[in-house]
């Protein structure tokens, strides 16, 4: 009987099942108070997150009204968010954040580090009491909210041609000439063309780029952070409209811009008119106060630079006597002397170096020359031979960077150009 006894194992199950239960009972009290963590983890980035981007919001308000220790202050209110977020997470304690914000090239970056304690409740029977948890957050954004933005349009007589290729040819059958001629220095100053070109439909490169700046400038936001100038330009340089935050009276005064029809003005003189402009800017300044504003130049224009022509003086038959009309331009090199009546050539970039130097960012569109098919035409030649390249070439090293150039051929494409440069100069989004 006492082997028996000895023998017997009936009662070891409950034995090891005893002794299995308590780590089992851990790792299931554990997964619960994981799932837990986990949830209030979530929680804490949250507010870190909703902590750093009330401090950036702040920094950016307290540099617009020019407050000196913006830092500290924003600082201080990304922290109160954080807490006052945190606090409503339930049974974590012991929360605390650090906020360090920085600015440089007008950009505002921030980073929130935070550390709390989570109790447990099942991983106490292990000696657990507490899970330490840390985390971080860290977003930027465009401290630039105060910025001036000058369009320069070119209403040179080249900006009368056709929009398309269908335009063209419908301008070529009704008046025979693909340009809607439109300049009063024209050899023959009754000859207008423009009326007649719009009375068929056709629609001009300067109608395109019109509508597109008009639209453009109907997506900026009216908060009275941007201010708006409106210049035309061909032997030199009009402003239409000047410096304002009148979104709504900039896009009535773009309404009006046309072909120009002064005396004088039927050629495209960069050189002059840039240096016009350049002498009505202020420095551009960091963006960060209204005093200080950032500054944008959108230069749209076929990058065809002509003298105007020469026309025959009063009284005196043709061709005995002709008149310069534009002492103010400036022959380059190559250049073509059409029909031995004014200069074709490429602009000149240096012209747009004195502007950048005053800190603007310059943006360029070139909209192509469209060439009409089966005309015969000097210019034309002109460009589409070795002028071509170099007038991109020129138009890309105005710009301040290589994606600040534009090209552009066909309306819709001309419309979106506009719309992205104009989307570069109001650029406040938020990253994380």
């Amino acid at each position: 009987m006492r082997r028996s006894f000895l023998q017997n194992r009936r009662g070891g199950v409950a034995i090891f099942f005893g002794l299995a239960l308590m780590p089992l009972a851990l790792m299931a009290g554990g997964a619960v108070d994981f799932s837990q963590i986990s949830r209030q983890k979530s929680a804490l980035n949250q507010a870190a997150d909703a902590g750093v981007l009330t401090a950036l919001k702040e920094a950016r308000e307290q540099l617009k009204q020019g407050k000196p220790d913006w830092q500290s202050i924003a600082e201080k209110q990304g922290g109160k968010a954080f807490t006052n977020n945190a606090s409503k997470i339930g049974g974590v304690s012991g929360t605390g954040a650090t906020i360090n914000l920085s600015l440089s090239g007008g950009v505002l970056s921030g980073s929130l580090n935070y550390a709390a304690n989570a109790p447990t409740h099942f991983l106490r029977i292990a000696g657990l009491n507490t899970i330490n948890l840390k985390g971080s957050a860290s977003a930027t954004m465009s401290a630039a909210q105060y910025r001036d933005i000058h369009f320069v349009i070119d209403v040179s007589a080249s900006m009368g041609i056709g929009a398309t290729k269908a335009d063209q040819q419908a301008m070529q059958n009704s008046v025979g000439c693909a340009v809607a001629c439109h300049h009063a220095e024209a050899a023959d100053p009754a000859t207008d063309n423009l009326a007649a070109v719009r009375a068929i439909g056709a629609t001009l490169r300067i109608d395109v780029v019109r509508k597109a700046v008009m639209d453009a400038l109907a997506k900026i936001p009216n908060d009275g952070s941007t201010r708006v100038a409106i210049h035309s330009f061909s032997n030199s340089l009009k402003t239409v409209f000047p410096l304002s935050t009148n979104i709504a009276g900039a896009i009535s005064a773009t309404q009006s811009i046309d072909l120009t029809n002064e005396n004088g003005q039927g050629g495209t003189n960069f050189h002059y008119s840039l240096n016009q402009l350049n002498n009505l800017l202020a420095s551009a300044g960091n963006g960060l106060t209204a005093s200080q504003p950032r500054g944008f130049v959108l230069l749209a224009t076929d990058a065809v630079e002509d003298s105007s022509l020469f026309f025959y003086a009063d009284g005196v038959a043709p061709p005995f006597a002709r008149q310069w009309v534009e002492p103010n331009f400036v022959v380059g090199n190559p250049s073509y002397f059409a029909w031995g009546l004014h200069y074709v050539q490429a602009p000149d970039a240096a012209n747009c170096s004195a502007i950048k130097a005053k800190g603007y960012t310059m943006m360029t569109l070139e909209t192509e020359y469209l060439i009409p098919d089966g005309v015969y035409n000097p210019t034309f030649d002109a460009v589409r031979g070795d002028m071509g390249p170099a007038m991109t070439k020129s138009m890309t090293d105005c710009a301040s960077a290589p994606d600040y150039y534009f090209h552009a051929e066909s309306p819709q494409e001309i419309d979106r150009a506009v719309q992205t440069m104009v989307s570069k100069t109001v650029n406040l989004s938020l990253t994380h």
